[in-house]
């Protein structure tokens, strides 16, 4: 926190945001891009609202290329989403540079973090353990994560983009 520092955090549509433009400096988001109805409108959203100049960051797993037909199936098949909701992991990193480009933004950063997520399977066993879970769609899906994320099939980044 700073001087005249203003922080709020709203619960609203990703895809519709009830604000003005050029309202705001940075927007972030963390584990629910993947969920966004269109990444499209939602970058167009973040653009409209964003002061010039200003940051949108996200994380996002992001398929190799020739992964990419996997995820799509996972999608046609409903595979995951009782236990994860609904998503879509078939962003590329090429789809997002793209994305970028068409809405007016310009690529600040990107960090390859799988690295640092590939822990989290492990605990999630631990609490599989804990809890007793028998639930099958979620033990498949977590297995499943882990393992093509260790196979680094599926990366996990964090993107800044700048609005210009």
């Amino acid at each position: 926190a700073q001087n005249n520092n203003t922080i709020s955090f709203e619960k609203e549509d990703a895809c519709k945001l009830p604000f003005s433009e050029n309202t705001f400096d940075t927007i972030l988001a963390l584990e629910s891009i993947f969920h966004f109805q269109n990444r499209k409108v939602f970058f167009e959203e973040a653009f409209r609202v964003l002061k010039p100049g200003g940051i949108l960051t996200f994380s996002d797993f992001i398929p190799k290329d020739e992964f990419v037909i996997f995820m799509i199936l996972m999608n046609i098949f409903d595979i995951g989403k009782n236990f994860f909701g609904n998503f879509y992991a078939g962003y590329t990193r090429k789809d997002y540079l793209k994305l970028a480009m068409q809405t007016g933004f310009a690529l600040k950063s990107e960090e390859d973090i799988t690295d640092n997520t590939l822990p989290t399977y492990n605990f999630l066993w631990s609490l599989k353990n804990e809890i007793k879970s028998n639930n099958l769609e979620a033990l498949t899906s977590t297995y499943i994560l882990n393992f093509v994320n260790s196979l680094k099939l599926i990366q996990y980044h964090i993107y800044s983009f700048q609005k210009t």
